[in-house]
């Protein structure tokens, strides 16, 4: 008897201690009444705070930290005393700069300081060598630090918004284990250094928002890759380094000088989103067909005149627009189109819709343009499982 009292008691105590371990604490004065407890704060909804109290720095188990209302220009010293924090998030508190002191932080393995006014941060944030997410969105940092690139054990860098311009540096190739890279609308970044080849971790590249004109040719050593998006930047070709990026599943090639659509493109098999448009494209190839597993494809505001007959063989597609382009007619291979949700061929001269859309039964969202305006009726008998039929 005193043997099962004793087991269910250690249990207990075991259970306890676990729960305690996922609480998440949303009050700083409750968290502190069994400081050595407390394991994650999240105060996004706290009332706005000036300071932090002196006994902040008694919460030594603290490992998760949260603040969106927190004001102060630079990390307070309670929120640097904490020895086991591994994840600190501090967002549109008006920070100004990262201090030298953020190596007292030694376990870190997350730091968020978007929202902020961040233009100053020490190379000492290179000594932070647990940390695998750094998050700098949206502040006024101009250039990524030198000591950034000395974090060898960084899997993600974001920091998109900050008006980073010029090249990026080689240094970028000794973050080896990089795994996405976020630099989209800094407006003025001209180029990616030749060392990204190294970083053979990478998964995920956002540079889109960007005055980038070329991509290096070490980039096709990136085999792995499976997001690329480079709209909004300054391309008159679709980069012939793509041709190797056999593993994409997202291409966005929007918002450039494009005006053909290579072969090498339908090479990745795998893709499941492409958009093209805003671009000068005139044709949409045959070969589009291979891309068997796309399921959202954009290609408007192009000077396209016709959608390819095979576009009907990319049975897995749910989602197509063409809104703005110069296309007349639907080929009659999209009533083969079985999983199709939304089309949107706003801002076309297309004058009518095929009878056999009728079979296009998963069909939510269809939006037209002047010309179909007064069929609205007769489209809604034909298609009564389409519940969103509007012009645009």
């Amino acid at each position: 008897m005193k043997l099962k009292l004793l087991l269910t008691s250690c249990l207990f105590s075991i259970l306890s201690s676990h729960a305690q371990e996922n609480k998440i604490y949303t009050s700083i004065d409750e968290a502190l009444q069994n400081p050595n407890q407390v394991y994650e704060i999240n105060l996004n909804y706290q009332v706005k705070l000036n300071s932090l109290p002196k006994d902040f720095s008694k919460l030594t188990n603290l490992k998760k930290l949260t603040f969106v209302s927190l004001k102060c220009t630079t990390i307070p010293k309670e929120i640097l005393a904490l020895p086991n924090l591994e994840e600190l998030t501090i967002n549109n508190a008006g920070i100004t700069e990262i201090t030298a002191d953020i190596i007292s932080l030694k376990k870190l393995k997350k730091l968020d300081l978007s929202y902020n006014v961040v233009s100053n941060i020490s190379n000492e944030i290179g000594q932070l060598n647990n940390l695998e997410i750094l998050h700098l969105n949206n502040n006024w940092v101009k250039k990524i630090p030198l000591g950034v690139y000395s974090i060898t054990s960084l899997k993600n860098l974001s920091m998109y918004e900050c008006g980073i311009s010029g090249a990026i540096p080689e240094s970028l190739g000794n973050m080896k284990n990089l795994e996405n890279i976020e630099l989209s609308g800094n407006n003025s970044i001209t180029s990616l250094p030749q060392s990204i080849g190294n970083l053979t971790s990478l998964r995920r590249i956002n540079i889109g928002g960007n005055k980038v004109k070329t991509l290096p040719t070490s980039i096709s050593k990136l085999t792995q890759l499976e997001t690329l998006y480079l709209y909004d930047n300054q391309f008159t070709a679709v980069p012939k380094e793509i041709s190797t990026m056999t593993e994409l599943t997202s291409l966005l090639l929007s918002g450039n000088n494009i005006s053909v659509l290579p072969d090498f493109v339908f090479n990745c098999t795998k893709l499941f989103r492409l958009e093209i448009y805003g671009n000068q494209i005139k044709q949409i190839p045959e070969e589009i067909s291979k891309l068997k597993n796309l399921t959202d494809f954009s290609c408007g505001q192009n000077s396209l005149t016709a959608l390819p007959n095979s576009i009907g063989q990319l049975t897995k597609l749910r989602i197509l627009s063409l809104t703005s382009s110069s296309v007349e007619t639907f080929p009659s291979s999209m009533c083969n189109l079985k999983n199709i949700v939304c089309i949107n061929f706003g801002d076309t001269p297309i004058k009518t819709v095929p009878d056999c859309f009728s079979n296009l039964t998963t069909l939510k969202r269809f939006f037209i343009n002047d010309n179909i305006e007064t069929q609205i009726d007769q489209i809604k008998k034909m298609m009564p499982n389409c519940g969103n039929i509007r012009k645009l």
